[in-house]
């Protein structure tokens, strides 16, 4: 008696001939994606370098035409601050130096003057030091003139900024010891777009308009 039955050696073949079949099968799906896959995997890096290497045409030219824009907005606010915030700092240091003035001529007792120069001005004590007594009067001829006189102690020597001018009454402002104004008026000054004067009044008062 045959041990396997022509049958079963049939139907065992066919298992084995289906399962070889089945396994190849398998094999070339797993080859397939995992070729498939590969693909992806170097699409993905083509385009993380493309996105890496650099600024395309149309980006520069994106980012110049709004650099430009931008300068050309910021650009004249710019010099506009810095020129206003010149004209301000010029005014307000001409204020406080009259008021160092008029506070040099209560302290020294004697006059004090503000005089105009090609820079700006200048502040000095009055008292004549270093003049003579040319008309025998008892005086210092170089007393009270608002003239810069032989030894005369220079209290400031300030040069105005770029673009600002100052003129002044007569050329000078002089206090005296009482800290009065002997010749009152004004002071202007001019910037690029800008104008301010400086009153001083017969009491000494300083007032910006």
């Amino acid at each position: 008696m045959d041990p396997f039955p022509p049958n079963l050696l049939k139907i065992t073949k066919f298992s084995s001939q289906s399962c070889s079949t089945s396994h190849h099968t398998v094999a070339v799906w797993l080859n397939c994606t995992e070729k498939f896959f590969n693909i992806q995997r170097a699409s993905v890096n083509e385009v993380k370098m493309e996105k890496q290497s650099g600024f395309t045409l149309l980006e520069l030219i994106i980012a110049v035409a709004i650099f430009a824009v931008l300068s050309a907005i910021a650009i004249p606010n710019m010099i506009g601050w810095r020129n206003n915030s010149k004209f301000n700092g010029a005014v307000n240091t001409l204020t406080g130096d009259l008021a160092v003035a008029k506070q040099s001529a209560v302290r020294e007792n004697s006059s004090v003057a503000v005089e105009s120069t090609a820079e700006g001005y200048r502040i000095f004590i009055d008292d004549g030091s270093g003049s003579v007594d040319g008309d025998g009067d008892g005086l210092l001829d170089g007393l009270g003139n608002s003239t810069l006189d032989g030894t005369e102690n220079v209290i400031r020597n300030r040069a105005m900024p770029a673009g600002v001018t100052i003129a002044f009454p007569d050329g000078t402002i002089a206090f005296d010891g009482k800290g009065l104004c002997t010749n009152p008026g004004d002071i202007n000054v001019s910037g690029k777009s800008r104008n301010s004067t400086v009153n001083i009044n017969r009491l000494g008062r300083i007032s910006t308009n």
